[in-house]
């Protein structure tokens, strides 16, 4: 009852609710009043439909039996569930057994997650184990005392924000930019400075690199001198014109090398680089799509903790169907996302970001360019379910990192972008321009 189960609750009062409890209760105080209650089916942020925890912990070690999974593998997995939480070794341990001792923990779940993402599995066998978590849904209704009380990273962001004032062949942009320190305080966004002389070198021509980057790099130490006394995890969103989304912003050589004063690591390989779309924000047409918007951003939400399933994603792989913009934007409707699996000629970009601005779609996946000896399709669908939605983000960021330590233009993790839309992160100025570029 205290972590609202699901479940019937039925009481029965008799007659007589004074009860001699005869020495035989804790408190001893002799006649008190009573009720008879009977709880049925009720577990611990347990649908009445679930097993009992017991029950899901023998029915794992029979699938954990039957698939064959290795016990060094399954160590690895206990440890890094373990990790995963900061709470987890708050809740009182009761067996030696290791699967009992991680649904003591409250970590079975992550356990699982962590088992899926070995690379050994088959893909059937990976399915099986994440249905097991979200068909039985064990903790997803509990509700953690503890996780008020400890001390967690701030959820910070910062927002760059460019909108093309006049199109190619000449094109003029306006950029503003801010700090959201703490995700949770809602419309929280502290406005950032663009530097005079940055501010001169780039009023024509934003995308040159070395111009980018120093506006980039200016922003990021503002942001990080106002950060520094906090506790943080940093994500950088671009909010970029359509024209414009694919721009490899995440490549920006702006970390230094602590080796190398002369060296710097691209940003990716610290931070989580997102794409989100300017004229969502601005364009009156897109704006008639809000609602629509926010009603896929709540279906996002209530994801977040969950390994998705491949149906959540649209896969799109042709543009060679005469209506399939309007296909596309119906499909979306019931979509969390979209992955884009083909290379689209570069005159239909635009059309595809259209029909997913349309469709409300807040998030999508794809590839700038076709790389060697990479099966697009597979590689997405094997990030995409790597892990809960929530660290999408992050696995990408991983990818990256990876493509970066490789030092090779083929690897997968170069030509990501993945646009992420959280309709409720949106800066507060939107029609009051800072800053004319």
């Amino acid at each position: 009852l205290v972590y609202k189960p699901q479940g019937t609750v039925e009481q029965h009062i008799g007659d007589r609710t004074d009860i001699n409890a005869g020495g035989g209760d804790v408190a001893q105080r002799g006649n008190i009043d009573k009720s008879t209650t009977i709880v049925n089916n009720l577990f611990l942020g347990v649908p009445s439909s679930a097993q009992s925890p017991n029950n899901l912990v023998e029915e794992l070690r029979k699938i954990l039996d039957r698939i064959g999974i290795g016990d060094s593998d399954q160590k690895s997995a206990y440890q890094a569930a373990l990790a995963s939480r900061l709470d987890a070794n708050a809740y009182p341990v009761k067996t030696d057994d290791r699967l009992s001792e991680l649904d003591d923990r409250r970590v079975l779940p992550e356990f699982v997650n962590y088992l899926t993402r070995n690379s050994t599995l088959s893909e059937p066998t990976r399915t099986e184990l994440k249905k097991f978590i979200t068909e039985h849904g064990i903790y997803t209704n509990r509700v953690d005392s503890i996780d008020s009380t400890i001390k967690k990273a701030l959820k910070s962001y910062l927002v760059i924000v460019v909108q093309e004032l006049k199109p190619k062949p000449n094109p003029s942009f306006q950029v503003n930019a801010f700090l959201m320190p703490d995700d949770s305080v809602k419309g929280g966004f502290i406005p950032l400075i663009i530097n005079e002389g940055i501010y001169e070198k780039i009023k024509n021509d934003l995308w040159e690199p070395n111009k980018i980057t120093a506006l980039v790099k200016s922003l990021l130490e503002q942001s990080l001198d106002l950060l520094s006394d906090k506790d943080y995890e940093l994500t950088i969103e671009f909010f970029l014109p359509i024209d414009y989304l694919s721009t490899e912003v995440e490549q920006l050589k702006i970390i230094p090398d602590p080796s190398d004063r002369d060296v710097f690591d691209s940003v990716s390989t610290k931070y989580r680089v997102l794409v989100r779309s300017t004229e969502r924000l601005h364009n009156g047409t897109y704006k008639h799509f809000y609602s629509q918007w926010k009603t896929n951003w709540d279906l996002v939400d209530k994801n977040l903790k969950i390994v998705p399933t491949l149906e959540s994603f649209e896969p799109f792989s042709t543009v060679n169907s005469s209506n399939w913009e309007k296909r596309l934007a119906l499909k979306l409707k019931t979509k969390m996302g979209i992955k884009i699996t083909c290379i689209p000629p570069e005159s239909e970009r635009k059309s595809i970001v259209k029909a997913i601005l349309k469709s409300a779609s807040p998030i999508a996946i794809w590839l700038r360019k076709d790389v060697i000896e990479c099966n697009r399709e597979s590689e997405l669908d094997s990030l995409l379910t790597s892990d809960i939605l929530e660290k999408l983000p992050e696995c990408i960021r991983e990818k990256r990192e990876e493509a970066d330590l490789d030092d090779t233009e083929e690897h997968f993790g170069n030509h990501l972008v993945l646009l992420w839309e959280d309709p409720h992160r949106v800066p507060f100025y939107i029609d009051e321009p800072i800053n004319n570029l």
